[in-house]
């Protein structure tokens, strides 16, 4: 008898696990379904593949060509530098724990096939790592190899397919699309299924980069400019393929919405005086053409921003995306505190420059003063220097050979400040005698007391910087012809009437005149054994000119310094 009984308590033992695995479904919520395993809470592990960039999978051509930028012009007058780009790649690489709400049911590891019946659908949230069902829902299967899936709430269960519908859609994560299959068996204590979840759609953010710490209510529309767009996707039921998609039914369809935020307090990581603003993302529908977006409303600048389309892009599944317009208002200016913005949001500063060139995180800024220097007797018109002292010889360690290379001077700063400049070893900025215009240039006042650290000394620019100057102010193009000794380029009146405008809005003075030859300026560059080129403009051919003075440096002209900040 007691040999019996020993029989029976090892048997219970071998048995035990099994009737505990199978018992599993009948131990939540009053389930019955007998000799089945139920995939709970402990079972599932969640996480979200990274959207790819362009860092992980090298651009096509055409996505290359998509990322230059091109600037255009707004119906008010605002310039904007518009790019889009692929977003960088994340700083952790490894897949994130997906927190949300999922529906999970499994199918048949070969042919795809959807299991149906009782307790066969589970819905749950997942969070920090663990998941919770929703009450009333299981998924209860016979031990065996599954095909699972696992989709988010963007995503429609159809019962025997599934459809992502992205249209109409706000900024909210309701189109985030995410789709997971894994191929698990379920049998014994020691398994898992654990989902990757994969994006369906591409996302979308916009990035504005301005002058200033505040927009006024900036949103705007995505629609399907004059073609049809994609918006619709129909999925196989175990989320492996795509069987079929839908168009818009007309053109200029809504495909979704976004609003911009009206403050900021970061600053941009290249032009570092300038704020960023970001949107938050937008899901859309792969192939959607990223030239359907319109700005509705919005202000920056005391301007509006209205009516204008992004960049043409084709959107890549699973790819994420940065649309940026680094907007400029018409003139950018120098301030006294160092600072960078338009003139409509100076407040208490004071303005000392028109910025020529953006401050970045690896370059300085370049601005020309707002006026020509007035020298000690009241006259703009200055001469280089003291009669027969260097007037007649070469003054700078480098003499360009023609004026082409001549154009290409950027080192107005060396000459003006560096002994490394001066063929006699001098600082010429220090020698009023001697380089009388290096001195006046290098000892400008602006008029208010400069307290930004980041601003550099005056000087006399080069010919280069004199040629970056217009071109930036007055929409040159920068070509001239020489012929000699001199040259000209083609520069209309509208355009320098535009880059006086610069000037005069913020209390200085106009650069050049267009209906009398009165203005014309010193460069720092020297060319040729024997000339010191000046810069002018000619109102009655309506050109720039660029040629020298009388014999070397025999000449007078304006000083109008330039400043690094």
């Amino acid at each position: 008898m007691k040999r019996i009984q020993k029989i029976n308590a090892a048997a219970m033992a071998i048995m035990l696990p099994a009737v505990l695995l199978f018992a599993a479904c009948s131990s939540e919520d009053n389930l019955t379904e007998p000799n089945t395993v139920a995939v709970g809470d402990a079972q599932i592990s969640i996480t979200v593949e990274p959207f790819e960039t362009a860092k992980k999978n090298p651009k096509s051509r055409a996505a290359t060509d998509e990322t230059k930028p091109d600037t255009v012009i707004f119906e008010t007058g605002l310039r904007a530098v518009v790019s889009v780009e692929e977003d960088e790649p994340e700083a952790n690489t490894r897949a994130a724990i997906a927190d949300g709400h999922y529906t999970i049911y499994a199918c048949d590891a070969t042919t795809g096939a959807r299991i149906t019946g009782t307790d066969k659908l589970l819905k749950g949230t997942f969070s920090g790592g663990v998941f919770t069902r929703d009450a009333g829902t299981a998924l209860c299967l016979a031990p065996g190899t599954y095909k699972f899936v696992c989709i988010n709430d963007a995503v429609t269960d159809r019962g025997t397919y599934l459809e992502v519908n992205s249209i109409p859609t706000s900024v909210t994560q309701n189109c985030n699309a995410q789709i997971g299959t894994t191929t698990e068996t379920i049998s014994g204590t020691d398994w898992q299924v654990k989902f990757i979840m994969r994006h369906q759609n591409a996302r979308v953010r916009f990035h504005v980069v301005a002058y200033s710490d505040h927009m006024g209510n900036l949103s705007g529309d995505f629609k399907g400019g004059n073609w049809q767009q994609p918006y619709y996707q129909k999925y196989s039921i175990d989320g492996t393929t795509i069987t079929g998609h839908s168009e818009t039914d007309s053109y200029n369809r809504l495909l979704s919405y976004f609003t911009m935020p009206t403050t900021s307090t970061t600053y941009n990581a290249t032009y570092v005086q300038a704020h960023d603003f970001y949107g938050s993302y937008v899901y859309l529908t792969p192939g959607v053409n990223l030239n359907a977006c319109i700005w509705n409303v919005g202000q920056v600048y005391g301007k509006a921003i209205t009516n204008f389309t992004s960049k043409l892009t084709n959107l890549v599944r699973n790819h994420s995306y940065t649309i940026t317009y680094r907007i400029l208002p018409d003139a950018l200016y120098l301030f006294q505190d160092g600072t960078a913005g338009a003139i409509s949001e100076k407040g208490s500063r004071t303005p000392i420059g028109v910025i020529v060139s953006e401050k970045t995180n690896t370059k300085e800024g370049m601005a020309i003063a707002l006026k020509s220097v007035i020298g000690e007797f009241g006259n703009s018109n200055i001469v280089y220097g003291t009669w027969g002292s260097r007037m007649f010889v070469a003054n700078n360690t480098s003499n360009f050979s023609d004026y082409t290379d001549g154009m290409q001077d950027m080192d107005g700063y060396k000459w003006t400040h560096d002994p490394a400049g001066s063929t006699d070893g001098t600082v010429k900025a220090d020698n009023k005698n001697d380089y009388t215009v290096f001195y006046y240039a290098a000892h400008y006042n602006p008029g208010v007391s400069v307290t930004g650290i980041n601003v550099g000394k005056w000087y006399l620019p080069a010919l280069g910087e004199w040629k970056q100057m217009i071109m930036t102010l007055a929409n040159w193009d920068g070509l001239m012809t020489f012929v000699g000794n001199g040259g000209s380029g083609d520069l209309a009146a509208a355009n320098v009437n535009r880059m006086n405008k610069a000037f005069t809005d913020a209390g200085g003075t106009e650069i050049f005149n267009t209906s009398i030859n009165n203005h014309e300026y010193w460069s720092s560059s020297e060319v040729g054994s024997i000339y010191n080129p000046l810069f002018g403009h000619d109102f009655l051919t309506n050109k720039i000119v660029c040629g020298p003075s009388a014999y070397r440096h025999n000449n007078t002209a304006e000083v109008r310094p330039f400043v690094h900040f």
